[in-house]
């Protein structure tokens, strides 16, 4: 199981600092993205790229700070290398950070227009990308993207941006990957051609898991559904304060994440209060798994979860 940071390390790269997103690199490594506490509204806050390294019993660490912080969320790449990736949600720039050179140039996604990424996944090795206007993005090399939209293609009679833009992405494989977002609007992607989907609700989805049971979840504003391609069924009533940002296949178990809730479905029910160590853990914020763990960053914790024991790697006191 994973150690704590040392209090050493939390007061020097993480005090005054608090968690919007995370990823993980491998089965030994994580990414936190941190942003500084609001100090005044004349100064500019930062940001903080935090690679934490369980080794040898204890965590070590690597940072990349950026002196002025932006909306953004992270993922991370094996190819061409193991690295994260920054992305600015408004204008489509990525920072790569990690691997073989300390710093990397900046990266843009679309070279001929400014795009708005709202979430990155890692499919078969590779970054994803998707945002506004059904935008669908691969990083095939450093500083190499190229635009997946065969079949994608906006039509006279497409609905208002707002409508269409996907919020999330996942794959079984490169070649059987789904893209959710909008009013209802879901594709699958075969590896040649989108495809859209038929969905039985016109409400706003906003996170999507392909499962280990290989089935399709969907997390939509008021229901959890299930399926694949051209059948759905909903599973389970969502009442949520927000969206869910983020769904996770884990310990056979389907968990959701947004910014002021947390779930967990077990095929059966819905369970929204999650107690550690017999008291009530109060969970939120961004998530993501792997086939040994489970992360989920919260504001000012970040815990890890194996199937057996929750463990918040944030040192007691901060």
């Amino acid at each position: 199981m994973w150690s704590k940071i040392s209090k050493e390390l939390w007061l020097k790269y993480c005090d005054g600092y608090s968690f919007t997103d995370c990823a993980l690199r491998n089965e030994k490594m994580i990414y936190l993205l941190a942003e500084e506490d609001g100090i005044t509204e004349e100064q500019n806050t930062k940001m903080r790229m935090l690679l934490l390294a369980q080794r040898n019993g204890k965590i070590e660490y690597g940072e990349v700070t950026f002196n002025e912080s932006f909306l953004a969320v992270i993922e991370s790449t094996d190819v061409p290398e193991q690295q994260g990736l920054v992305f600015q949600v408004i204008g489509g720039s990525v920072v790569p950070t990690g691997g073989s050179k300390r710093i990397w140039p900046v990266e843009k996604i679309n070279k001929d227009d400014i795009s708005v990424i709202r979430k990155s996944k890692k499919i078969d090795g590779y970054a994803w990308a998707v945002g506004r206007r059904r935008g669908v993005f691969k990083r095939i090399n450093t500083d190499d993207w190229i635009s997946i939209d065969n079949g994608l293609k906006e039509s006279s009679a497409s609905p208002k941006a707002r409508d269409i833009g996907f919020l999330g992405i996942d794959g079984f494989n490169s070649k059987d990957i789904y893209a959710v977002g909008g009013k209802g609007d879901i594709w699958h992607y075969d590896g040649d051609l989108w495809t859209q989907c038929g969905f039985p609700t016109n409400d706003k989805l906003t996170a999507v898991c392909c499962a280990k049971d290989d089935f399709v979840y969907v997390a939509a504003n008021r229901k959890l559904w299930k399926g694949r391609l051209n059948q759905w069924e909903s599973v389970h009533d969502l009442d949520l304060a927000e969206n869910i940002d983020d769904l996770c296949w884990f310990d056979n178990k389907l968990w959701g994440c947004g910014q002021y809730d947390f779930f967990c479905w077990d095929g059966i029910s819905l369970d929204t209060s999650i107690s550690i160590q017999g008291s009530p853990a109060s969970l939120m914020g961004s998530m993501a798994c792997s086939e040994h763990f489970m992360l989920v960053a919260c504001h000012k914790s970040a815990w890890i979860y194996d199937g057996q024991q929750w463990v918040n790697i944030v040192p007691e006191s901060m």
